[in-house]
């Protein structure tokens, strides 16, 4: 369940960004960040960039740290039906790496702390 909440939260439910092609979006509770840009070359899309595709990029930061980012093509001609299922997929797999991220970082830090413990105690 995701709920847009920048730009104009209470207009449509549809992919409305801020003229720098952003949004944000709360996903089980966190924040994601939806960039939206054009495709260029150096994207390296099979067949190469065409007008109407654009690279779609979610990122999920915690204490202004970045734990996740997730990209994602889509052609806007297609977009009634491609954009909102590549936006779902976007704000999952960002949450997802960003709950990953967190219990890797927790369990480094408790081996830490276990080796800080260990290397103490007489």
């Amino acid at each position: 369940m995701h709920q847009r909440f920048h730009p104009n939260p209470d207009l449509d439910h549809g992919l409305r960004l801020d003229l720098d092609g952003r949004a944000r979006y709360r996903h089980t509770g966190f924040t994601v960040e939806l960039h939206v840009r054009h495709a260029t070359a150096d994207d390296h899309l099979p067949g190469g960039a065409e007008p109407d595709d654009v690279v779609m990029t979610g990122t999920v930061s915690l204490c202004s740290v970045e734990l996740a980012a997730v990209s994602r093509t889509a052609n806007l001609v297609d977009g009634y039906y491609l954009v909102p299922e590549t936006v779902n997929e976007i704000l999952d797999e960002a949450v997802t790496g960003a709950r990953r991220k967190v219990a890797q970082l927790n369990a480094r830090l408790a081996a830490i702390d276990h080796a800080l413990e260990t290397a103490t105690t007489p």
